[in-house]
């Protein structure tokens, strides 16, 4: 009764606060598989890149929330002290703390996106990861923003303002993610490029929505958080960081180790893969729901710290622990119930099926435990004690259930200690997980015990009497007025009396109750301090409940299946996973050398096309004007030229008369001169006369010299006029030309006959050119594809050119293709620190008419085939050191035969010597420990010969 008073005290609130909470968590859950299914349909790689990027960003944004936590934890605080002022102080400093963190963040990404490959990232994912990364990145900041006063507003019990703006900011994605990505509502079609864009772009928007809602609601418009913006104050700043850094650390370092663990998975093939994927999904799903418990839970316990009311405390951690532990086991039932149908939603694979529905029940105890810790973890975060339960949590997740997780899965051991214990595979790594966080609950469950109940009861009960008595004098002075309207001041007082004294009953009754509840709790954690070895016993008895069904029974061998020895026709195959690739040079992307708008666009998609076939026009006036421009230049240096041709002439003939007549006059002035100096001598002329004819003819020497220099100074300036102007129409026919090959950029052409796979741009757009050339149209020749098969290192020794293939694709699922290996690369490529080798096969153009670019291939390679050989299923075979042997049942009961095999087959091997035609082997049994001395005689034998 005391416990459901409790209950009923608190766990209303608390609901209301989870609630939603959890939608907003499921609406975020929502945006990140929006983001992956919308670019599936893109193609295999871009939803790779996506998912890539998000491995990327998301831990880097778990951690800037976590450090955010700080302002919900000191608001919640403040808000339940009615501290107003330190509220707006908390939010505002809030703000300067995300806006340098998501800063932060965003350089992050910047700097870590162009090198993805360095992680084993393949170059084509790594591209796609680097747009979708560098297109989201600038949003971080107003992310981090919008997280500081979401937390500013669930810390004053305000958290539907939070799921609204969740809701919308997904919606927004979904539509922005539609357009961007696939060039609807007049958007460009941006690929995965647009998916980062529309994701940054709703991070912006849900920081623009809550400015909004905390400007214009009435609760806080006295706050106006941007307009009065207070500088940094390290010291508040501070705070925030203390409180909140551990939780972010700790996020990270939790998802760091189940990153760790999901690589070491990797090594045990794509079966343990894909099992601990879907257990892994499927408990994130539900995870959230305890996760918004847990941050109710510290809201709450956060107001009761600030009013300073320690019986509020240890309701809100009772009610909370209480209702983790009735979540965590509703959500372990359907889990247990569940786990088949489950797994069988997530893959068709039968082995993949069994073994995560294995799992999904162990999965089932993680939920019970894990949902309780979050409780305790959140209640622990509302009084700011973070530093603790980091390092609980890290030092068991690292030093515990890390190691402990190698030894009971199939990892490698030293010293040959994997033979005598042979582990448990992926299960041993799940088991480990179950006892690491059944350890941490008990740790924080001691830690909880420590500061919520360690103090005295009798505290706890006197402000338990204080509240009631207050609520009583209440209610009893509103009956005592209405009494005394009725019946008078004595009937008021003696039901005062009653009413007082009942309400005190009850009181006490609800604080014996609590406190047997927290005597309770206080004497299991003081019962696992003083005895830390009952702890031990119980993590220890766990693993042999959750292996019981996978223990040995010592003594007997116990057969569940067999088979017979018979012939058959044997094929060596493997599986392998392969993508349909056009051929080199089957597939050309065509566009334009310049920018320009697109003014016809003559195709569709799909449309068929032949070489040389006009696919589209730009609008090309510039260019034709500029073609005019230079015509009209060439016309007019022609013009020069001729006119140079036709005036230089003349004017050099009119120069040459008039060298002519300078010259009849110099010899006329020289015969003069020579006549007048003899006469002179004769004393027949004055002197006077004679220096005057003498400058006469130098004159007429001086005058034919003239001309000369005339006539040769207009020869040349005819030479150079004439060589400039040929240059110059040579130069402008060459620009001509230039301008002419870039006119014809105008007009794309198809460069092959096929199919218009690609359209990047529609009529109106303008396509811009830089570096590259802008591609418009994507031409695919459909009859030339050819299977590009990814294979194992391992397994490439036994492919070579020629190695008949048959595939399947799920379009198709019940036609099998067949083709022969053409190609293997030399060179080969890391995935998921995988080496693999790229095998081509190509395909008739009859095959590849039916098949699409992109499609997934499941291959099967054909290594070899022999007929009417003896088979043994795979099943039968168990390595027992070093040694193959077979379990052969017959009259004396089972005994281990030692064979030599041949070929190995998907299902069968070839049974060289050993074993005859129709003897029954155990395909499926459990062996005795330790094992009989007389087959351990047999085993130390040689393998027998064939014949």
């Amino acid at each position: 009764m005391q416990l459901s008073t409790v209950l009923r005290r608190h766990l209303g609130s608390m609901l209301l606060l989870a609630g939603p909470i959890l939608v907003s968590q499921y609406a975020y859950l929502a945006s990140g598989m929006a983001d992956t299914v919308m670019s599936g349909m893109l193609g295999t790689v871009f939803q790779a890149g996506v998912a890539v990027g998000a491995a990327v960003w998301v831990p880097v944004q778990m951690f800037v929330t976590g450090v955010l936590y700080g302002v919900m934890i000191l608001v919640s605080q403040h808000f339940g002290a009615d501290r107003q002022d330190d509220i707006a102080g908390a939010a505002r400093q809030g703000l300067w703390l995300a806006l340098g963190l998501g800063a932060a963040a965003s350089g992050l990404l910047y700097l870590l996106a162009p090198h993805l490959t360095l992680f084993g990232v393949t170059e084509d994912v790594a591209q796609k990861a680097e747009d979708y990364l560098q297109a989201l990145a600038w949003g971080l900041p107003f992310s981090s923003m919008a997280i500081s006063i979401r937390f500013y507003c669930d810390g004053q019990k305000n958290v539907v303002p939070a799921t609204v703006i969740a809701i919308l900011v997904v919606l927004v994605n979904i539509v922005l993610n539609y357009g961007l990505m696939f060039g609807h509502f007049g958007l460009p079609a941006m690929d995965v490029t647009g998916c980062g864009l529309a994701t940054g772009i709703s991070m912006a928007l849900s920081f623009v929505l809550f400015v909004v809602y905390v400007h214009k609601t009435p609760r806080y418009a006295g706050l106006r958080l941007l307009a009065r913006l207070a500088a940094p104050a390290g010291r508040q700043i501070g705070e925030l960081v203390r409180v909140g850094l551990p939780i972010g650390i700790a996020m990270v370092s939790e998802f760091l180790v189940l990153s760790v663990i999901a690589l070491c998975i990797s090594t045990s093939g794509a079966t343990a893969i894909a099992a601990h994927q879907i257990a892994y999904n499927f408990m994130m799903i539900l995870f959230a729901i305890p996760t918004s418990l847990a941050m109710a839970t510290s809201i709450m316990v956060g107001n009761a710290r600030g009013s300073g009311s320690k019986r509020a405390e240890r309701g809100v951690v009772i009610t909370s622990v209480c209702t983790g532990f009735v979540v965590g086991g509703l959500l372990t039932v359907l889990m247990w119930v569940g786990a088949g149908p489950v797994a069988e939603l997530y893959s068709h694979d039968r082995a993949v099926i069994v073994l995560a529905s294995r799992l999904l029940l162990i999965a089932a105890f993680f939920q019970l435990v894990d949902a309780v810790q979050i409780c305790l973890n959140g209640s622990l975060r509302g009084i700011e004690d973070t530093v603790v339960p980091f390092l609980i949590t890290s030092g068991i997740y690292w030093l515990v259930a890390l190691p402990l997780g190698y030894v009971l899965s199939d990892m490698p051991l030293p010293f040959g200690l994997r033979e005598s214990f042979p582990g448990y595979g992926v299960a041993g790594w799940w088991t480990a997980l179950v006892l690491g966080i059944s350890l941490v609950a008990l740790a924080l469950a001691v830690r909880v015990r420590k500061l919520f109940f360690t103090g005295p009861l009798e505290d706890c009960e006197e402000e338990g009497r204080e509240e009631d008595k207050a609520r009583a004098d209440g209610s009893t002075d509103s009956a005592l007025a209405a009494s005394a309207t009725d019946t008078g001041t004595e009937h008021a007082e003696t039901t005062l009396a009653e009413s007082a004294s009942e309400t005190v009953l009850d009181a006490r009754a609800q604080a014996r109750g609590r406190g047997r509840l927290r005597g309770l709790f206080a004497r299991m954690g003081g019962t696992l301090r003083r005895h830390p070895k009952k702890g031990i016993a119980f993590a220890v008895l766990l693993v042999l409940i959750l292996f019981s069904s996978s223990s040995e029974e010592s003594g007997t061998v116990r057969v569940h299946s067999t088979d017979l020895v018979a012939r058959s026709t044997l094929r060596q195959e493997f599986p392998v996973t392969g993508i349909i690739k056009p051929e080199e040079g089957a597939e050309v992307k065509t566009g334009s050398r310049f920018t320009g708008v697109i003014d016809r666009l003559h195709v569709r998609l799909g449309d068929a096309v032949t070489k040389g076939q006009v696919i589209a026009e730009l609008d090309n006036r510039e260019q034709e004007a500029e073609c005019n421009r230079l015509n009209a230049t060439i016309r007019k240096l022609k013009a020069e030229l001729d006119m140079a041709k036709k005036t230089y002439p003349l004017q050099i003939r009119e120069t040459e008369a008039l060298l002519d007549s300078a010259r009849a006059e110099h010899v006329y002035a020289q015969k003069k001169l020579r006549r007048v100096s003899s006469l002179h001598k004769a004393s027949a002329v004055s002197r006077d006369e004679a220096e005057r004819v003498r400058q006469e003819a130098d004159v007429a020497a001086a005058a034919a010299q003239q001309q000369r220099t005339a006539r040769e100074r207009l020869e040349e300036e005819f030479t150079l006029r004439t060589i400039y102007l040929a240059e110059a129409i040579a130069e402008a026919e060459a620009e001509l030309a230039t301008a002419n090959i870039r006119r014809s950029y105008a007009t794309i052409v198809s460069p092959m006959d096929g199919v218009v796979s690609e359209i990047t741009a529609q009529e109106g757009e303008t396509l811009v050119a830089g570096l590259q050339v802008a591609y418009l149209v994507t031409v695919l020749d459909p009859s030339r594809l050819e299977l590009q098969m990814f294979v194992d290192e391992n397994d490439i020794g036994r492919v070579q050119p020629g190695t008949r293939v048959a595939f399947t694709v799920e379009s198709f699922r019940d036609r099998v293709f067949e083709g022969h290996v053409d190609l293997i690369h030399p060179g080969p490529e890391i995935r998921n620190n995988i080496v693999y080798y790229r095998a081509l096969v190509r395909l008739s153009p009859e095959t590849a008419l039916s098949l699409r670019p992109e499609m997934t291939a499941r291959c099967t390679v054909i290594a070899g085939e022999k007929e009417n050989v003896l088979c043994v299923p795979n099943a039968a075979f168990k390595w027992i050191q070093d040694r193959k042997v077979v379990f052969v049942e017959d009259g004396a009961g089972v005994h281990p035969v030692l064979v030599r095999t041949g070929m190995e087959g998907l299902t069968h091997t070839e049974v060289l010597s050993g074993l005859e035609e129709g003897q029954r082997v155990a395909t499926s049994l459990e062996l005795p420990t330790p094992l009989p001395e007389d087959w351990m005689q047999l085993l130390a034998e040689e393998a027998p010969r064939e014949g």
